[in-house]
């Protein structure tokens, strides 16, 4: 009987009829009487290739017999070649793709397994690329001297652990991460606490338990007795998402990420207030944050990355000091948020866009307010909307140049004015353009209290 492989390669081995060992094929031949071949049930092979031992069974209706000869084929990765599997630990599910060594392309898994010479092999990296629930993957494995000798080697991974591997952080809604963290910036400055992200998943419920809470107090409705009361405008307490901002903000981690550096000055040495001066954005004052995330988990949404990104920032005095914003500085911001595979770039752009007034003037004093000081040093003009409010009554004048009409009014001279509003218990005003040495002058007609706010956002006016 002859014994080889499809490709032609004789067989050498120890070979059985059932039980009872007949001989050792040598050159892959053995005489064996065809009478005894035909009345056994299985032909057994015992032996060694590549180091590779193997033991393998057949029915004797697999070899072929003719009077001339008897051939029994058997497929050539039968021995002397590893069985390399690949798999999810939790599930038995497969895992297909193509199988690389050191960096060399050994083939593709078909039902998750590949035959290999351990001839073909070097100790080091094995690498399986594939996808997996439409996503691409890249696992490492290392093939090791002590699996040299092992026909079948297994290789698995943790379902959670593919998980993270696949998961890409650019598939998160960066829009939604921005509005996320601007929230959190918000409790921040209103003393509340930011929640931790969340934790990683466990299919453990045993400690789980359900909460009982005491039921609210029903409400009564009370209709208020409304006092009509002076109200002064004040800095606001929570920052408006500003679109302006909010493009410089996404610009600046969007340039981070492609030129992977990580600082307030980009690598031509600009930074925020210079970027906000050379796009006309009109600011009093302002400050920035940046964030770079570790590794993302694959178990985290938008609104985690968010938490993580302020937490950061928490753990800064200086940053938090920029969030908390105790003097109220600051009423505009813009979040900018960029995703590499597994890392964000976060950029918080906060400005002063607004500027409030509170003031009290006797009969017949004057004050005055800048619109745009020359000393802010932005040559550029810009749009505004005024609102004033007065308890009492006061002439208000728009003017060009605020000091030199300031001096008219305590002069009692004429004030040059391209907006007057005479004898006002309050106004609203916009409009275009408003130049270095724009003010408003004001002059008091009885003891008056007044309140000021000017809006320079651009994005909207209240």
């Amino acid at each position: 009987m002859t014994i080889q492989t499809g490709t032609g390669e004789r067989v050498e081995a120890d070979v059985f009829l059932d039980a009872e060992k007949v001989g050792f094929s040598d050159d892959g031949s053995i005489g064996i009487d065809t009478e005894d071949l035909k009345e056994a049930e299985t032909v057994r092979l015992k032996g060694t290739k590549n180091g590779i031992s193997y033991d393998l069974s057949y029915p004797v209706s697999k070899v072929n017999i003719t009077e001339e000869k008897s051939v029994l084929e058997i497929a050539s990765q039968k021995i002397g070649y590893h069985k390399l599997r690949f798999y999810i630990k939790s599930n038995n599910k497969s895992l297909n793709g193509v199988v690389s060594n050191e960096g060399q392309r050994i083939g593709q898994t078909n039902n998750a397994s590949i035959y290999v010479s351990p001839e073909k092999l070097k100790y080091g990296d094995l690498t399986l690329n594939g996808t997996y629930n439409g996503s691409n993957f890249s696992i490492y494995y290392n093939y090791e001297e002590s699996m040299r000798d092992s026909r079948n080697l297994d290789f698995y991974i943790e379902k959670n652990e593919l998980k993270s591997i696949i998961f890409d952080a650019r598939s998160l809604d960066s829009s939604k991460i921005e509005q996320n963290v601007l929230d959190y910036v918000n409790d921040v400055r209103n003393g509340e606490d930011v929640p931790q992200p969340s934790s990683p998943p466990t299919d453990d419920l045993s400690n789980f338990s359900i909460e009982e809470f005491e039921p609210l107090p029903e409400i009564t409705e009370v209709n208020p007795v409304v006092e009509r009361k002076f109200v002064q405008y004040n800095m606001p307490d929570y920052l408006d998402m500003n679109n302006r901002l909010r493009a410089d903000a996404r610009a600046k981690s969007e340039e981070m990420k492609n030129n992977e550096y990580f600082s307030h000055e980009s690598p031509s040495g600009t930074g925020v207030f210079q970027r906000l001066k050379n796009k006309e954005i009109f600011f009093i004052t302002g400050g920035e944050n940046l964030y770079k995330t570790g590794e993302i988990p694959y178990y985290w949404d938008e609104e985690d990355v968010a938490r993580s990104i302020v937490r950061g920032w928490e753990d800064s005095p200086g940053h938090r000091s920029l969030m908390v914003d105790r003097d109220r500085l600051y009423s505009d911001a813009g979040l900018g948020v960029s995703c590499t595979e597994k890392t964000c770039y976060a950029t918080l752009v906060t400005a002063q866009m607004i500027k409030v007034t509170n003031t009290y003037l006797e009969n017949d004093y004057c004050t005055y307010a800048d619109i745009n000081n020359p000393g802010w040093s932005l040559n550029y003009p810009t749009d505004v909307n005024i609102n004033m409010k007065v308890d009492g009554s006061v002439d208000a004048y728009l003017v060009d140049n605020g000091k030199k009409e300031y001096e008219e009014c305590l002069d009692r001279d004429r004030i040059d004015s391209f907006k007057e509003f005479e004898r006002t218990e309050g106004f609203e005003y916009s409009y275009e353009d408003a130049d270095q040495g724009d003010a408003v002058v004001i002059s008091s007609n009885e003891d008056s209290n007044v309140t000021m706010k000017i809006n320079y956002s651009g994005d909207q006016y209240p």
